[in-house]
């Protein structure tokens, strides 16, 4: 829990004061931005979270499928070394062809 803290705290600290020099910056040039933005972003934060935990669980899914991909690679290469050792190589593959589809 401490080390997230010591994570977290930073980076809300960043983002505050980041917030408040933009807001600082828009009203020299609107003060109808300024507002704007004070409104928006706060709005915009929860689902800004709820995208970042589905995109979580999305992420995991596509890190998987490469790792499976990854591994049916290696393996495919492994077995073509097979092949030329026992001189299976060539126009006698036609059993293998379907193998990676």
């Amino acid at each position: 829990m401490r080390a997230l803290a010591q994570q977290f705290l930073p980076q809300v600290v960043t983002v505050l004061i980041r917030f408040a020099l933009a807001l600082i910056f828009l009203t020299a040039f609107d003060w109808r931005m300024m507002i704007t933005v004070f409104i928006v972003i706060p709005i915009a934060v929860p689902f800004a979270f709820l995208s970042y935990g589905k995109m979580k669980n999305e992420s995991k899914d596509l890190q998987q499928a490469q790792q499976d991909v990854s591994s049916g690679i290696l393996e495919y290469v492994a077995g073509i070394q097979t092949l030329k050792d026992f001189n299976m190589a060539g126009n006698h593959r036609s059993c293998q062809k379907g193998s990676m589809s």
